[in-house]
């Protein structure tokens, strides 16, 4: 009997080890904070959005904030010479999005450079949300200001510090962890660098529940042609 004939024998017959546990988790974390994102995480939006929300009657009342402010009472009335980032916070069934906007008093004269295709609001944002909206606008003190980018997505500084602390586990679990099934290490690094490639390796380097067990164990995808496979991918990923 071979050594990997043994090595596979054994594989069979033990239980999930904390590599396979620690594999379960940056999978599921991989599944749950993408789909949750827009339920804890605002999202930019425009203003065509907020009108249409709000003519169909799914929104209730508009928050505004400005940009980076402590404040917790904005004012509504800036001064002659003011204009004001701000945000327009609304939630769209249990989504939470936001509008950034800049306020300005009536008559003010913007460069172009201030606006840089930015909404324009003049005067009160409370006058301007019942008489274009038809709903109340109330100050608050949230804010949100995006410093990241993750999966097309803005987000936070701790889900850009989250994401990145799941690759590099996933970097540890190749090279620190046992030996993984179906290819080599240095496959799985290229094959990481890819979305198709980061959930096959969850899945498929170790065990995992109702995937058999490889017949071959000794049949591994070698680096080389991982690494001529992450193309496609990557090219699938852009084009999608």
């Amino acid at each position: 009997m071979t050594i990997t004939a043994v090595q596979h024998a054994q594989r069979q017959a033990s239980a999930y080890t904390a590599w396979d546990y620690l594999r379960f988790l940056l999978l599921a974390l991989l599944i749950a904070v993408p789909l949750g994102l827009p339920y804890f995480v605002p999202q930019e939006a425009t203003l065509s959005q907020l009108t249409n929300a709000a003519g169909a009657g799914q929104v209730d009342v508009v928050e505004f904030s400005e940009w980076g402010s402590s404040r917790q009472q904005p004012s509504s009335n800036p001064s002659a010479n003011q204009v004001r980032n701000v945000q327009l916070h609304f939630t769209q069934g249990h989504k939470l999005l936001y509008v950034e906007a800049l306020n300005a008093p009536e008559g003010l004269r913007l460069e172009p450079s201030q606006r840089a295709g930015h909404l324009v609001i003049r005067g009160d944002l409370r006058v301007w949300a019942e008489e274009n909206l038809h709903m109340s606008a109330t100050p608050t003190t949230k804010s949100f200001s995006p410093t990241w980018t993750v999966g097309g997505r803005n987000v936070p500084g701790w889900i850009a510090g989250l994401a990145i602390s799941s690759m590099i586990s996933v970097l540890y679990l190749i090279m620190a962890g046992p030996y993984p099934w179906r290819a080599t290490r240095w496959a799985w690094f290229w094959l990481v660098t890819t979305p198709v490639g980061l959930v096959a390796f969850l899945v498929l380097s170790g065990r995992f529940p109702l995937i058999a067990l490889p017949k071959w164990p000794q049949r591994r995808l070698i680096g080389i042609w991982a690494f001529l496979l992450s193309f496609p991918l990557h090219g699938l990923r852009l084009w999608f």
